[in-house]
């Protein structure tokens, strides 16, 4: 079939700008990094909601998110063991804290089995 000019001039100008965007965005670990860390401060809000006694339906969410976050984050290769195991986490809490609200009670602040939750590291303050 014959291709048309003004279509073909349309998907050159698209993937210039394209081009232009990954330039400007940096290199894949940059993005990594970024998604990541990302990931990490959606976590880190739904984690102290939590923790604070606080969860809610917001929190359940908040932990949706950050596992749907961490999910896209694999598109930059396999998760570190640490994130793997956030992205597990946060998908048990919002699972857990979603049916008790369902059920009428209150979520339980903490891990779901009473374990310690996947861990973060504090950077060392001066």
């Amino acid at each position: 079939g014959g291709s048309d000019p003004g279509a073909k001039s349309f998907m050159l100008s698209i993937m210039g700008e394209v081009e232009e965007e990954k330039r400007a965005l940096g290199g894949v670990e940059d993005g990594k990094i970024q998604c990541e860390m990302f990931a990490q401060e959606v976590f880190d809000r739904a984690d102290k909601h939590d923790r604070d006694g606080m969860g809610n339906g917001w929190t359940a969410k908040t932990f949706q998110k950050a596992a749907q976050f961490f999910q896209v984050c694999q598109q930059f290769g396999e998760l570190d063991e640490d994130l793997a195991d956030k992205m597990k986490y946060a998908k048990r809490k919002a699972l857990d804290i979603a049916k008790a609200i369902k059920n009428g009670q209150k979520p339980v602040p903490g891990h779901p089995d009473g374990e310690p939750a996947p861990m973060q590291i504090e950077e060392p303050t001066q």
